[in-house]
């Protein structure tokens, strides 16, 4: 059996799914055909995810691993610490990759090649949303909504005016 993806842009994905499942996943992007060896399981699906950013490149996420397909057919791979739940782009063109039981890993301008900032350690964030007041929402899996106004954090000192504790 194979599990096909399309979208509205001719890209397409089909992954064999099963005990004799191809170990393979084969993605059409951009006219290039590429196959990504995924190896067997019997649940190949479940923490598949693809995402295609602003950039026109391609990002195809299974268990830990993420692989960024540009526009030319080359792939990059990116390994991450757990099982991979969710990838989606920020209306700021940040890359989220959300993670089980981990948080999530922002990239900075999509660039996978840069170490992420990992929000919300020892949670499952299924999803990261950036409203239009650019305040973000994250949801976890079985557990609350977080709501931030923003990502920027400043501090202050005593010695730039911060009374001192009592």
């Amino acid at each position: 059996a194979r599990q096909i993806w399309t979208d509205d842009h001719g890209h397409w994905f089909a992954i064999g799914e099963g005990l004799y499942a191809d170990p393979y996943a084969e993605i059409l992007h951009h006219g290039h055909h590429i196959k990504i060896p995924i190896g067997y399981s019997m649940s190949v699906g479940i923490n598949m995810r693809v995402l295609r950013s602003r950039d026109e490149h391609l990002y195809f996420s299974h268990r830990q691993t993420v692989y960024e397909i540009d526009s030319a057919g080359n792939v990059k791979q990116h390994e991450f610490p757990g099982p991979i739940i969710g990838i989606v782009q920020d209306l700021s063109g940040d890359i989220w990759v959300n993670m089980l039981q981990q948080g999530t890993f922002r990239f900075a301008n999509g660039d996978l090649s840069k170490p992420g900032i990992n929000y919300l350690k020892g949670y499952s964030v299924s999803s990261v949303l950036q409203d239009v007041e650019k305040g973000y929402w994250f949801t976890t899996v079985g557990k609350v909504v977080f709501y931030r106004a923003g990502l920027e954090f400043g501090y202050c000192t005593v010695s730039e005016g911060l009374p001192p504790f009592a």
